[in-house]
């Protein structure tokens, strides 16, 4: 919490750090699900010819035109600079 207006820059790069490292982290929970999954349908559609006719005919299915295929965007906080007040700065890499 900023008690003052000068203290606004380090709380904002603050929660901006602490929500890039949650988001890192979901997103690594998210990630591991995703290879878990796949490799259970993996198995499933190579259980026999008609699992994997199934599974090609739902991929032949799906309309993916609507989807989105860009990366994530990048994360950035907010770094105190004298000059300016507050500097956007790109937060590329966080360790967990």
């Amino acid at each position: 919490m900023a008690n003052d207006w000068d203290e606004v820059c380090d709380v904002a790069a603050h929660n901006a750090l602490l929500r890039a490292k949650v988001n890192k982290l979901i997103g690594n929970i998210w990630s591991a699900k995703k290879r878990k999954d796949k490799e259970e349908i993996k198995i499933r559609a190579l259980a026999s010819a008609d699992a994997f006719n199934t599974l090609l005919e739902t991929i032949h299915g799906i309309n993916a035109a609507h989807m989105t295929w860009s990366k994530t965007p990048k994360a950035y906080w907010f770094a105190p600079n004298s000059r300016r007040g507050c500097e956007k700065v790109s937060v590329e890499t966080i360790s967990t």
